[in-house]
């Protein structure tokens, strides 16, 4: 059960991440079970907001697998360590396919979405998790390389639904091997110069 600090919240949040994650403040990178509510945290692409609420989630052994967390490993997206996020938890990927397909630079895709690309899979571990609320939706920096949105008391962030943040990971993988069979074969054919 989430324990709010600041307000109340949800029962379980598809949304959050694990509570030794760092997030970008204006006093540094802090771990997220140590935010408070009145804490200033920059944006990513807004002005710095204070945290109006934050909702620790204790680690349970029978969580059932829908609401596992997403592992991300480590320089997955630049960043230094592994991080966990609920599946949920909207990850900005600033990236030309989402200009292609859906009109925006960076769209906001939910975790569950990654899996299967970079390494990043679904992960039962016994961790507490913290959800954070803002005034307005925001968007921060988080684990070191990672770019994360946030609900906001006048609305949420959007988010692309399941099947288009599918479409879109697959289309930015496809991209991806594709660069690197195309670096492969100049590599190929300089070698038998």
């Amino acid at each position: 059960m989430a324990e709010p600090q600041g307000g109340s919240g949800p029962q379980r949040s598809v949304q959050g991440l694990s509570a030794t994650t760092r997030i970008a403040t204006d006093r540094g990178w802090r771990p997220a079970v140590d935010l408070r509510p009145g804490d200033t945290v920059p944006g990513a692409a807004d002005a710095p907001q204070p945290v109006i609420a934050v909702y620790h989630t204790p680690a349970d052994p029978e969580l059932p697998a829908l609401f596992w967390p997403v592992l991300v490993p480590a320089q997955a997206f630049g960043n230094p360590a592994a991080v966990r996020l609920q599946p949920g938890q909207p990850v900005m990927l600033d990236t030309d396919a989402g200009i292609e397909l859906y009109g925006d630079p960076c769209p906001a895709v939910p975790a569950l979405a990654l899996t299967g690309w970079r390494g990043i899979a679904r992960h039962h571990c016994l961790q507490p998790t913290v959800n954070l609320l803002f005034a307005r939706a925001h968007v921060i920096y988080a684990g070191g390389g990672l770019i994360l949105g946030f609900d906001g008391v006048s609305g949420a962030a959007p988010v692309l639904g399941l099947a288009q943040a599918r479409h879109l990971v697959a289309c930015i993988a496809a991209e991806e091997a594709g660069q690197a069979l195309h670096r492969h074969a100049a590599l190929r054919s300089a070698n038998r110069a």
